[in-house]
């Protein structure tokens, strides 16, 4: 988050002005020419350039907000899994409790119909 939020603060301090370009008059002779619209490919270059920042830091913010929810998701499911298992722990333990019950009652049970096995005859 810290490694975001430092790269979000640098594009915000970052000018994102754009440069305004003038047409070539047509009064310019021939060689100057080609030198102008050499400067100004590279001012459109150097606007578009700039005009990619705003974009980027939008994309950082959107990619910081991705990942705050998928922490806080991640956050979420953490818990669940927490209690999940805690559930299974503790089913797996009634489970026993009621196995060693079982046992007991049919151990009980045993003892009683021999009894009345022997009393009967």
């Amino acid at each position: 988050n810290k490694k975001y939020q430092s790269i979000i603060k640098k594009y915000r301090k970052q000018d994102t002005t754009g440069i305004a370009i003038s047409s070539p008059s047509s009064s310019i002779p021939n060689h100057e020419t080609s030198s102008n619209n050499f400067n100004q490919n590279f001012l459109t270059i150097n606007n578009s350039s700039k005009q990619i920042l705003p974009s980027k830091n939008s994309n950082i913010t959107k990619d910081v907000s991705i990942h705050q929810k998928f922490e806080q998701r991640l956050s979420v499911f953490r818990q669940q899994f927490a209690v999940t298992i805690t559930m299974q722990n503790s089913l797996m333990q009634q489970m026993e409790l009621l196995q060693r019950s079982f046992v007991s009652i049919e151990d009980e049970w045993n003892d009683m119909r021999k009894e009345i096995v022997q009393s009967v005859s």
